[in-house]
């Protein structure tokens, strides 16, 4: 979480807003701007859940207005995922996306309930349910791999602490972040007060899910 006082140096993070445009813009072309979505969203009261939800609903209302979205809480409780998409799924037939705000702690929610209800079906047969959200774990890597996941915006947890060992180099060495651009393609941005290094996020699909720079790639056991 990014600090909400002013004071700090600088705050590398990712930039969730973006993380939702993206996984917005998957959506609405995946869909050619028409159909139904469920967005499973994290906790509103938190910035990074509210972030992704504005960056993901903003997104689908302004650029998708032939699609019908479906927004539901899941306060970042993984309990909560089933619960939603067998609710909204049996009032509301014919979803054919569901968005996940975090698909580490919402996927195997989801899996499950689509398992139970008969509804999971791998990429690409008929009657299955388009499955995409954020953060880019190992075994979402898996999933896509497996057909059981389309795609995954993916958090740059590796890049956190590189960048961030090099802000902390360079508040030594008494250099100060410069507003805009950086050379790591991420956007050093003013936010309260506070600045903040927004760092990019790629979707991960079955194209390029073993590119081995992605994070979910490196990592074992997660």
């Amino acid at each position: 979480m990014a600090p909400e006082e002013p004071g700090a140096y600088i705050t590398v993070r990712a930039n969730n807003v973006q993380m939702g445009n993206k996984g917005a813009d998957w959506v609405g072309e995946a869909l050619n701007g028409k159909g139904k979505v469920l967005e499973i969203q994290g906790d509103l009261q938190n910035r990074n859940g509210a972030d992704r939800a504005e960056g993901f609903e903003t997104q689908m209302t302004e650029k998708f207005s032939g699609i019908d979205l479906i927004s539901r809480p899941g306060k970042w409780q993984p309990e909560l995922s089933g619960t939603i998409t067998q609710t909204v799924l049996s009032s509301n037939p014919g979803i054919d996306v569901i968005f996940m705000a975090s698909t580490a702690l919402y996927l195997s929610g989801v899996q499950g309930t689509l398992k139970m209800m008969n509804l999971e079906k791998p990429v690409g047969e008929q009657g299955h349910i388009l499955l995409i959200g954020i953060d880019g774990t190992p075994y979402d890597h898996d999933m896509i791999r497996q057909r059981r996941l389309d795609a995954v915006v993916s958090q740059p947890l590796d890049m956190y602490a590189k960048y961030g060992v090099q802000h902390i180099i360079n508040a030594l060495a008494g250099i100060e972040p410069k507003l805009g651009p950086t050379d790591h393609n991420s956007e050093i941005v003013l936010h309260n007060g506070i600045l903040q290094d927004l760092l990019p996020s790629p979707i991960v699909t079955l194209e390029n899910v073993d590119e081995p720079n992605f994070w979910g790639n490196m990592v074992k056991g997660y």
